[in-house]
């Protein structure tokens, strides 16, 4: 993955050999020039002094699935903004599609691709200014 892919508060997979977490999902928590810092999956620090670091090529993005979308929140497809807006996310062909709607439930642009967990947090982000919260997984 690419650094510039990732903000703090994304959620991604570790492929470190070094990491014991292995598939568990771990959370950024930091960014420089070369590195990613994580904690957990349940996003507590198991070290007091600093989290774990790993460079790009050992991180890899969640595939978006509807047990995802239920953890943040999603209903019927469906997540209701801080805001009059609605997003809604259909899978075709394998990728999800979210459009956004205003309150008439009237969509408002063609929609969006995305296949991964950090991208739908980072639309979420864009749109709303909020974290896109875990809920239950």
């Amino acid at each position: 993955m690419k650094l510039n892919e990732l903000r703090k508060g994304n959620i991604f997979y570790t492929t470190s050999t070094t990491a014991t977490y292995g598939r568990n999902p771990v959370l950024v928590v930091d960014i420089d020039a070369d590195h990613v810092s994580y904690v957990s999956e349940k996003h507590q620090y198991f070290c007091e002094l600093k989290p774990f670091r790993i460079i790009p090529k050992e991180i890899t993005p969640i595939p978006l699935s509807s047990s995802w979308l239920e953890g943040f929140g999603f209903t019927d497809s469906k997540i209701t903004l801080p805001s009059e807006y609605e997003l809604e996310i259909c899978l075709e062909s394998n990728t999800y599609n979210i459009h956004p709607f205003n309150s008439e439930n009237e969509l408002i642009e063609s929609g969006l691709n995305i296949s991964n967990v950090h991208e739908l947090q980072n639309l979420y982000h864009a749109i709303t200014g909020d974290e896109l919260n875990l809920i239950d997984l």
